[in-house]
């Protein structure tokens, strides 16, 4: 399940991160220019980098979401004496 966990942290750092310390408006100087929206529709600007690195995670979810599925699946499953 720490597998699963592990993305949803990621994303939530990143969001929280991106809202606090991104511009809220475009840095064509600093190579913030892509609009992105973070924390219950906060618009920032991001670079290329920093929007690469938001969607990877984004995606990342749903990997997580199927492992702490698998985790608690294996969890509710492996009870100690279930075949006595």
């Amino acid at each position: 399940m720490l597998l699963g966990v592990a993305p949803l942290v990621w994303v939530a750092y990143l969001d929280r991160s991106y809202a606090s310390n991104m511009p809220r408006t475009s840095e064509p100087s600093a190579g913030r220019t892509i609009p992105l929206m973070v924390q219950r529709g906060t618009r920032v600007f991001v670079s290329e980098e920093e929007a690469a690195r938001y969607e990877s995670a984004q995606s990342g979810i749903y990997l997580g979401v199927f492992f702490c599925v698998v985790g608690a699946v294996v969890a509710a499953t492996s009870g100690k004496g279930r075949y006595e």
